[in-house]
């Protein structure tokens, strides 16, 4: 039985991402007919759950209901914050915080890429340019409760 009680995101590259119950897929297919959705842990946790948005309805029906991870709910937690909750504190747009297609999180700010580095020590979580080892970049920022400051150095790239 189909359900209109899913919702779409998009990545920080622009993808459609689906929602539902908790799940996340991106398009693996499409057709005239429908719309075929992987889950997006499929390459790191061999996850084979699978979903069909009908393009007739709009109807989701899920044709593999067996994932082999948690729900991105529990996953997501992890990040400790969410975008509206840094947006509101800080009082800026310019940051985003996105899971990767592999699941990791990352970290846009001011225009550069950042990954997370020792998470959660004291209430804090450290961030890396993306760049450090292709660059040896030494920026980062820590990530706290109520604002994000630059850690060390500035960008050589």
């Amino acid at each position: 039985m189909g359900t209109t009680n899913y919702t779409f995101r998009r990545t920080y590259n622009g993808k459609l991402i689906l929602q539902h119950n908790g799940f996340e897929y991106r398009t693996n297919k499409s057709s005239k007919q429908s719309i075929v959705w992987r889950c997006c842990w499929h390459a790191r946790f061999k996850c084979l759950a699978r979903a069909r948005i009908s393009n007739a309805n709009g109807l989701l029906y899920i044709t593999n209901p067996l994932h082999t991870h948690p729900q991105v709910k529990k996953i997501r937690n992890v990040l400790y914050y969410d975008n509206q909750l840094i947006n509101k504190l800080n009082g800026s747009n310019d940051f985003k915080i996105t899971i990767s297609q592999k699941g990791i999180p990352k970290l846009f700010y001011g225009g550069y890429l950042y990954r997370r580095n020792n998470p959660h020590l004291k209430n804090k979580t450290y961030w890396i340019c993306t760049k450090y080892y292709g660059y040896k970049c030494k920026a980062g920022c820590i990530l706290g409760k109520d604002r994000i400051v630059v850690l060390r150095g500035t960008h050589n790239h």
